[in-house]
């Protein structure tokens, strides 16, 4: 293994633009082992998050995919939990309904997330 390196990095929730104010509860971590990286975070606190504007995304991936990959994502608040996919194209992650369809102006409530991903890198 003469690829294999470790790190942190630093997610960047928004919509339409407008970004959320994130609490990590641990710090977002990466694998990275040759062109295959796995990123996790644990978010414990999301506030100013639009619930309207546009698509929910996550950006300040450290490596960008070559094309799109799945993850998953378990959300909510403390008495409310939902789980869905999130999907990495580029630099951006994307967030989608089970009905793939995008986050583009539903109400969902984020007040923590759990998420993960494993993807290739360009």
């Amino acid at each position: 293994l003469d690829d294999y390196e470790e790190g942190t990095w630093a997610p960047v929730m928004s919509r339409g633009g407008t970004p959320a104010t994130l609490s990590l509860g641990t710090s977002a971590t990466y694998t990275k082992v040759g062109r295959l990286v796995t990123l996790s975070v644990y978010i414990n606190g999301i506030s100013n998050f639009p619930t309207a504007g546009g698509n929910a995304v996550i950006t300040g991936l450290p490596f960008a995919s070559s094309g799109w990959h799945t993850g998953n994502i378990a959300y909510g608040s403390a008495t409310n939990c939902s789980n869905t996919t999130w999907v990495v194209d580029g630099s951006t992650g994307y967030f989608l309904t089970t009905d793939n369809a995008n986050f583009a102006n539903l109400s969902i409530n984020l007040n923590r997330g759990m998420f993960t991903i494993t993807y290739q890198t360009a």
